[in-house]
């Protein structure tokens, strides 16, 4: 207010980041022993699995009598998914995972209009008061999509990536100086600065597990 100048960002859509994306939706493989005892359970429930990657089973109270359906391609299994109940308790399998692992269409949709109209409100104060706008949604994107930084590949990949930090949502020392960077560029642009930008290159990824 006043003239005072400053930088305001942008919320970043959180279903492109790691903690949403790195368990794929067809997780579930199958030989053919358990591909024909699967089936001759959800076959009835109109569900049916073939030999390699299928979607998991998931709890959902509005799909039928017995609350599971299988996982849609357009949904997200999150990280915090216990991937040793997956793997050794048939979790997925015999034992749907519950809806607290889960981001089904509706939820995924609600969340992503919520974050449309905030970024709606924050654009239209950065222009109403002349503030620099930090995308900070589209540099999540391009994470999401993968670009090349001073010859190295960086992604929204969990771990190998090299922009997050292993709880799949924050960004590492990398992630954090190339989204300073975006912020240093904004305000150069509209203030006619000439901050230098980081060297993201200099700063920590996060280490293999």
């Amino acid at each position: 207010a006043n003239g005072a100048k400053g930088a305001i960002a942008t919320i970043p859509d959180v279903t492109e980041m790691p903690y949403f994306t790195t368990i794929p939706w067809n997780g579930l493989t199958l030989d053919a022993a358990n591909n024909s005892t699967l089936n001759s359970i959800y076959n009835p429930l109109g569900y049916y699995f073939t030999v390699g990657s299928n979607p998991f089973m998931i709890v959902d109270p509005t799909a039928n009598d017995f609350a599971v359906r299988q996982i849609l391609s357009d949904e997200l299994l999150l990280l915090s998914l216990p991937l040793d109940s997956v793997k050794c308790n048939q979790m997925g399998v015999l034992f749907p995972i519950r809806d607290e692992f889960v981001l089904d269409q509706g939820e995924i949709q609600e969340l992503r209009t919520r974050i449309q109209e905030l970024n709606a409100v924050i654009i239209s104060l950065a222009n109403q008061y002349n503030l620099a706008l930090v995308r900070v949604d589209e540099f999540s994107s391009s994470l999401k999509t993968g670009f090349i930084y001073n010859g190295v590949s960086m992604s929204a990949k969990f771990v190998s990536g090299g922009a997050y930090s292993l709880d799949g949502i924050h960004y590492n020392a990398k992630g954090n100086a190339l989204l300073a960077n975006e912020f240093l560029k904004s305000i150069n642009n509209k203030y006619k600065s000439r901050i230098p930008l980081l060297n993201a290159n200099a700063y920590d990824a996060t280490l293999f597990p």
